[in-house]
Order: C-alpha cells, then structure tokens, then sequence
C-alpha cells in the first residue's frame, strides 16, 4: 500500500491527489479507512504512474532546482560570476554579481540569492509579458481591463469577470509557444468566462495547436514551485 497524508472534512466523495511526488486523500467524515485504502488499491496503477511521472519530470529540471543551470524562454543557461551589482541575462547566460558567491568561489543558493534572482525574473517578465499580452490582443482584437503578475502555485494565469489579467512571472521561464497559449487562454476568457465548448472553439481559432500546448504545461508543472 502506497503512503499516504490524509485529510477529512464534510465532503461526500474520496479524492486521491498526487503533489510533490507523494499522495494525499481527502475524504468524507464518516468513511472508514478499509474503504479509503480500497480506493487507494483500486487506483494504485494511476497514483504509480504520477509519482513516475513526477519523479521524471524533477529528474528533468534537476539542473535547473538545484540553480546549477537556469531557464529563460524554454532555453537552459549558463551561470556566470561578474563584477556588475544586479543580474542580467545576454548571449545565452545569466550573469550573476559576485556578491552571491562564496569563498570557495561556488554559488551560494541561500535565502538572500534566490529572493534576489526572483525580483530579478519578476521584474523582467512584468515587461515581457505585459507587451505579449497587449500584442495578442491586439492580433485577436480581444482587450482587457488590467495586467498584473501572480506567484500562484499551480495556475500559469487568470482572467477575472472584470477581464483583470493575471500571468504567473515564471512563464519567462517557459519556451515561447506556452507563453502564447496561456496568453491566449486567458484573453479567451475576457469573452467566455467558463470553459464551455464556446471558449475552446475560440481558443482553437486563436491558436490551433493548444491541446499539444496544454499537455506541455503539465510537464513543466513543476515550474511553479521555482523560487518559491
């Protein structure tokens, strides 16, 4: 039997969930383990298959969690000790001040360094994105109210009923054509605010390979826990 947290509350169904690799259930009250653990049997092949998965995909960005590489627009950079006082990504690196290096001349990954680098990527999408989202606009003829930036933990963006657009700053971290689709998705939604058959069919007029997009994004899930 796979390990598991439990959590109860006045809910009437069991959920299985798997984040970070491990398995959580949340389950109704009055349900007795025998019938939680029956659940988590009949489902074992699927929680094995996620936590694969998910182990794959930080074995894959495992260069990037440990800062021994990083990531701007889906490319993979090289970190490089300079003598400026902020950082700067060019020419396939990210320049990093020396100040976050140690004595023995090795990155340090403390609490001080990865604020920093995050201000940093933050402040670079705030731009970036901004302009993608006015010039997807702009090419659907769609428009909205507000742009801002998230540090949501497991969405890539969010349009509210006022149309007030919010993307997660670590799309800068993703290759170009997610940070279309998501731009897309959330634009679509300043006319349908649901996800009904009428809002997929205008996301697929608007950008046509969105499933393949969509399936991309839960590889690259694990994303939204960078920096955190």
């Amino acid at each position: 039997m796979t390990e598991y947290t439990l959590v109860r509350s006045k809910r009437k169904t069991i959920a299985l969930y798997i984040k970070d690799g491990k398995l959580s259930v949340k389950a109704p009250l009055k349900v007795s383990v025998i019938q939680i653990e029956a659940s988590i049997s009949e489902k074992q092949k699927w929680i094995e298959r996620k936590i694969n998965a998910n182990i794959e995909r930080k074995t894959n960005y495992g260069d990037v969690l440990s800062y021994d590489k990083f990531l701007y627009l889906g490319e993979r950079i090289k970190p490089l000790k300079c003598k400026e006082k902020s950082f700067k990504i060019a020419d396939g690196t990210l320049f990093i001040p020396e100040k976050y290096y140690g004595a023995d001349g090795e990155l340090t990954h403390d609490n001080n360094f990865q604020k920093s680098l995050k201000r940093y990527y933050k402040k670079i999408a705030l731009s970036f994105l901004r302009n993608k989202m006015n010039q997807t606009a702009l090419s659907a003829d769609l428009k909205f109210s507000s742009f801002s930036l998230t540090n949501a933990k497991t969405k890539w963006g969010s349009c509210d009923v006022d149309n007030n657009v919010r993307l997660n700053w670590r799309l800068i971290l993703l290759p170009m054509q997610l940070v279309d689709y998501v731009s897309v998705h959330e634009l679509a939604h300043t006319v349908r605010h649901d996800h009904s058959r009428e809002f997929w069919a205008l996301v697929s007029m608007l950008y046509p390979e969105y499933k393949v997009a969509i399936k991309c994004l839960k590889e690259v899930g694990i994303l939204t826990e960078y920096l955190r």
